[in-house]
């Protein structure tokens, strides 16, 4: 399925949501915790070990796994966010449908809900699910496409707002300088550098202003 040139009103109009998403932080937060501990699910499963359980809590989320935990893994939590915004804006450039993107979301999402174990974190995680599903499922043309722009826009923009809340008091760059003796101060400074990368790129992307990678050249 493919989508058709963005408009500038789509682009303003889905920042619009976006940032106002983001100062509803305290509801909308959870989704950005999800994509960081969906990203590690990833990268842990990758690296062969086994994942025991995910917790997301009102004061603190964790993921718990079966062995240490991976060099990669560690690194890619507070990336992720940023990453699966710009694979959403990557999709939209590369005219996916935004159905297509909303699935996609809610598919990734569904992985987090099936290794959460405790009730808030399960109840969160379904109530996002539920509404991807309905907007991808029922929703108007118009509208799915300013939930998908909406939605990238919302990780790219919340990636920034959860490295700089949630990185210092965070296990994970506690863990990089005991595997690499690299300070806490430069992980954090490097999650920071790339999401504002990641939000600057594919703001680009989504205004049009900067042509995607990976683009495939007109035949």
């Amino acid at each position: 399925m493919t989508s058709a040139e963005p408009s500038l009103t789509l682009a303003v109009g889905s920042l619009i949501l976006g940032l106002a998403a983001s100062l509803l932080w305290t509801v909308t937060r959870f989704l950005i915790v999800a994509a960081h501990h969906g990203s590690q699910a990833l990268l842990f499963s990758a690296g062969g070990r086994r994942i025991k359980h995910i917790e997301m809590r009102p004061g603190r989320s964790e993921i718990v796994v079966e062995g240490d935990a991976s060099f990669f893994a560690l690194l890619g939590g507070f990336l992720g966010p940023s990453l699966f915004g710009l694979l959403g804006a990557t999709m939209l450039a590369h005219r996916l449908s935004p159905e297509t993107v909303l699935w996609t979301a809610f598919i990734l999402l569904a992985i987090v809900f099936f290794q959460t174990k405790n009730p808030f974190g399960l109840v969160i995680t379904a109530i996002y699910g539920t509404l991807l599903f309905v907007l991808a499922r029922n929703g108007s043309a118009g509208v799915r496409a300013l939930s998908a722009y909406s939605l990238v826009w919302f990780l790219l923009l919340g990636s920034v707002i959860h490295t700089v809340l949630y990185s210092v008091a965070g296990k994970d760059a506690a863990d990089l300088r005991k595997a690499t003796m690299i300070p806490t101060s430069l992980w954090r400074a490097i999650w920071w550098l790339a999401s504002m990368a990641a939000l600057i790129y594919g703001g680009g992307v989504l205004f049009g202003l900067i042509d995607p990678v990976f683009r495939r050249a007109p035949g």
